[in-house]
């Protein structure tokens, strides 16, 4: 989870909305607005400037994920897109696996996970 600290900063940097005290789940409640191909190659730009902390890239990964399946069961997902997140989050393998592993439900079968589910199976660590 993204201490509100860091979703505040991110949500300054990207002009997101912040959210309210009812708020659980930052990346879940980002308005369709900010969940499209476009933010998400500002968010892939983001992460590739090295320009952020360990706490913003573990935020901005979350979020990129999550946007990353919204824009694949709408078909959006474009290859290249996915090539630059799966590259960070190999990058980044530390803050990278606890998230991934919440994506990949290893055990279950695909068609009971989600889109993105076979994609972040599929990462090679190194």
């Amino acid at each position: 989870m993204t201490d509100p600290t860091t979703i505040a900063d991110l949500c300054r940097r990207f002009g997101l909305p912040l959210g309210d005290a009812y708020t659980q789940d930052w990346v879940q409640e980002v308005p369709e607005a900010w969940r499209t191909p476009v933010w998400l190659d500002r968010y892939l730009s983001a992460l590739e400037s090295d320009a952020l902390d360990a706490a913003a890239i573990g935020g901005l990964l979350a979020l990129a994920l999550d946007v990353s399946n919204d824009l694949l069961e709408a078909g959006q997902l474009v290859e290249r897109a996915w090539a630059r997140l799966s590259q960070q989050l190999v990058r980044w393998p530390a803050i990278a696996r606890p998230l991934v592993a919440d994506w990949a439900l290893e055990g279950e079968p695909l068609e009971d996970c989600f889109a993105l589910t076979g994609l972040v199976r599929a990462i090679e660590w190194g």
